[in-house]
């Protein structure tokens, strides 16, 4: 989906998408994965409101790539805990990579 920081439609529509998401999350059985997609479809929410309070170009263009980027990882998560799967889907095998290996959205965010 292609989303441009300044064109509220798209936006919305991406919003809808991460709402999607986080439906799609609340399915999982409880457990490590759940948590590592509603982490990701959480940031990726917060990124979209930031969009939308922020003046500055710069700083949209950046939350709108920290919203696609967590919105992404969300969805490989769940690809990855398809129905075929659902027995596992509540814990990270060794394989699966969890949220705590994923870099710090946030760092250095406020430049002076």
């Amino acid at each position: 989906m292609d989303l441009s920081p300044d064109d509220a439609e798209s936006v919305h529509r991406f919003r809808e998408a991460v709402a999607d998401l986080e439906k799609r999350a609340r399915s999982l059985a409880a457990g490590a994965l759940r948590h590592d997609v509603g982490n990701a479809v959480g940031a990726a929410r917060n990124a979209l409101a930031l969009v939308e309070d922020t003046a500055q170009n710069a700083d949209r263009v950046r939350f709108v790539e920290i919203a696609r980027r967590n919105a992404d990882r969300a969805n490989e998560l769940l690809r990855r805990a398809s129905p075929a799967s659902e027995s596992e889907a509540g814990d990270v095998t060794p394989g699966q990579r969890s949220g705590s290996d994923e870099r710090d959205d946030l760092r250095g965010s406020r430049e002076g």
